[in-house]
């Protein structure tokens, strides 16, 4: 992948969130669960997260989820915008509305946002490359049930396992399991 411009990682997420990032980078957790109101910066360093470990990692690619598809544009979309340019990657992503996604350019990673108001639009993803590493659900409390979380999840990651950042609400980054079964 192209070079960016350096930035500092003090630069892009709160220290509350230091010895997280940290212990993920590790691969010591397997779920996390974060919980916090407005302002926390949990969809900062979910973000960050992802398109740090996306540009580590380029078979990764991620899912981003919320309840309803009309509240996907202006929050975890507009969130990533605002993170890749706050960290100098504007250049290395083509973001793309309709289907709304967000491409790697040298790569073909994907980072694809999904309503789960309908279920099928789930199970019909195609990446074209990689698998998904990450599964990020945005405002878990508008989910009807850890179920649905859990049977998007089964659906998405079949054979790896997860990491969630929920924001009271969640968030859910995934690794690679470390013995190889499947999650759930």
């Amino acid at each position: 992948m192209t070079t960016s411009p350096k930035v500092k990682l003090t630069d892009l997420i709160a220290p509350s969130f230091y010895e997280l990032h940290h212990e993920l980078k590790e691969n010591l957790h397997e779920e996390v669960w974060l919980k916090g109101g407005r302002g926390s910066t949990k969809s900062t360093f979910t973000s960050v997260e992802i398109l740090l470990g996306m540009i580590e990692d380029p078979e990764a690619n991620a899912v981003v989820t919320r309840r309803y598809q009309n509240e996907l544009r202006d929050t975890v979309f507009g969130q990533f915008e605002w993170t890749a340019a706050k960290m100098g990657i504007m250049h290395l992503l083509k973001f793309q509305v309709s289907p709304m996604q967000i491409i790697f350019v040298e790569t073909g990673q994907k980072i694809i946002f999904r309503a789960a108001d309908n279920p099928q639009k789930l199970k019909s993803i195609n990446l074209g490359k990689g698998y998904v590493k990450y599964a990020w659900f945005e405002e878990v409390d508008q989910f009807a049930s850890m179920d649905e979380i859990r049977n998007i999840l089964q659906s998405l990651l079949r054979v790896y396992t997860c990491i969630y950042f929920p924001l009271q609400y969640a968030i859910g980054i995934r690794i690679p399991a470390k013995n190889g079964k499947n999650f759930g």
